[in-house]
């Protein structure tokens, strides 16, 4: 079912705001649970930071924001059932490009249905995502946790990413 919780980072970028924005979403994703993000920290190995304030992002007051997926999910989803999408769940698709540069998704009883858009929401093991990107598979594997913690010490406008080898530790 759609949505669900998922491994995500939480965070979307000045960018991100501006199509939120563009979609007519930031009025309605503030009524739910976005921490403001005005700021970036990064921090090596041994402890040193730098430190970068994000852009004003459109006409919105917080640069960024730091979001629960399974909200941000759920606002995208209210959004395009209001705006008349077709939202097909329970099913195992099969997808393809067409010479036209179109989306193919094949369903159950041979039914075939064609789009110019497609988004693929399902996370980085999609179901759409792999026959599209090539290299699938390749390259060292990894893992992911994703945790909530109540820590009134940190910094609550800023990202802070910890840098170490092999990797990274995202913390908003």
């Amino acid at each position: 079912t759609f949505p669900r919780d998922k491994l995500c980072g939480e965070f979307l970028s000045p960018d991100a705001l501006v199509i939120l924005e563009e979609l007519g979403l930031v009025a309605e994703a503030g009524k739910i649970a976005v921490q403001g993000i005005r700021r970036a920290r990064i921090f090596d190995a041994a402890g040193e930071c730098a430190e970068a304030e994000f852009p004003a992002a459109g006409s919105g007051a917080q640069a960024a924001w730091g979001i629960p997926r399974l909200l941000l999910d759920a606002l995208l989803l209210g959004s395009c059932r209001n705006r008349g999408v077709q939202v097909i769940e329970g099913v195992s698709p099969t997808v393809f490009r067409d010479a036209r540069e179109a989306w193919r998704i094949g369903l159950p009883n041979d039914k075939v249905i064609t789009a110019r858009c497609l988004v693929a929401a399902d996370g980085r093991l999609s179901s759409f995502a792999a026959p599209v990107e090539s290299g699938e598979g390749s390259g060292p594997r990894r893992f992911a946790l994703k945790a909530h913690f109540s820590a009134p010490a940190m910094a609550r406008d800023a990202v802070d990413l910890h840098l170490y080898e092999g990797g990274y530790a995202g913390v908003n």
